[in-house]
């Protein structure tokens, strides 16, 4: 059923295997910048929810109307994953195998081929594998247009520890570690990533002394974290462009929250 006047229809894959909804510019209404629709009642509609959304508009006392929707599968890349040794590795679990709605979903794995779906050149995407039990890790951006099958050759995870204190040089357990407020322009996309654990809920939380201790990270790539308070509200930084080698246990010792640079977002 629905209401006569404009309105829109959306659908959503329970695979998520398809990518977000194009050509809305041409909806009256849809705002491209926070890519969701001004005016909608009762609450937004974010398009990064749906794989499809057509504009309707329903004259009164319109009986039945058909409509088509199209829904994108993109493009896919095969990764066959070994070990360090070059062979081949099964059980291993991976973040970003899925469409836009499931891009940071986890998922495990039988076998050592991983299928990456719904990828697009418009929007590359980093695919991060672990092997959990002998503490190996990889990580690849993709586009779509890679020849595939891709090998995908794990390493040691690199682990992080340390501890948030305040300016008297005691412990801040309520405190937690979320994402940097601003991101870090001065590096290409392809070389930063993002504590585990810090994407969803309210960060990483802190044990009764202050501390934290993240595993699993990629070796080569650049890390930052910076401080929540009661789970939501960004304070400050606490470390920035941090790089780690396979295997390696880095120990930051203690930190206190530093406030934001002018000019960056809180």
């Amino acid at each position: 059923m629905a209401l006569p006047g404009r309105g829109l229809l959306g659908i959503r894959a329970s695979n998520f295997g398809y990518l977000k909804p194009t050509g809305l510019d041409k909806i009256v209404g849809y705002n491209a910048s926070r890519q969701d629709f001004d005016g909608v009642v009762p609450h937004m509609i974010p398009v990064v929810n749906f794989h499809a959304l057509v504009e309707t508009n329903f004259a009164p006392g319109t009986g039945t109307a058909t409509l088509d929707l199209f829904a994108d599968p993109g493009q896919s890349v095969k990764l066959s994953i070994v070990d360090q040794d070059g062979k081949s590795l099964a059980g291993t679990t991976v973040n970003g195998a899925d469409g836009i709605l499931g891009r940071t979903r986890a998922t495990d794995q039988t076998s050592s081929e991983i299928m990456v779906k719904s990828l697009t050149p418009d929007e590359p995407r980093r695919v991060m594998v672990r092997h959990t039990g002998r503490k190996l890790v990889g990580a690849v951006v993709l586009k779509g247009d890679e020849a595939s099958p891709l090998t995908l050759k794990l390493q040691p995870w690199a682990e992080i520890k340390g501890r948030i204190i305040d300016d008297d040089g005691q412990p801040c357990p309520k405190l937690a570690l979320g994402q940097p407020d601003s991101r870090r322009e001065k590096r290409p996309f392809e070389e930063i990533d993002i504590l585990p654990g810090t994407d969803i809920g309210g960060g990483i939380a802190l044990d009764k002394d202050g501390r934290f201790h993240v595993v699993g990270l990629v070796p080569g790539l650049y890390y930052a974290a910076g401080a929540i308070d009661r789970g939501v509200v960004h304070i400050g930084e606490l470390f920035d462009d941090t790089k780690m080698e396979p295997g390696e246990m880095k120990d930051l010792g203690d930190l206190k929250v530093l406030p934001y640079k002018e000019g960056n977002d809180e």
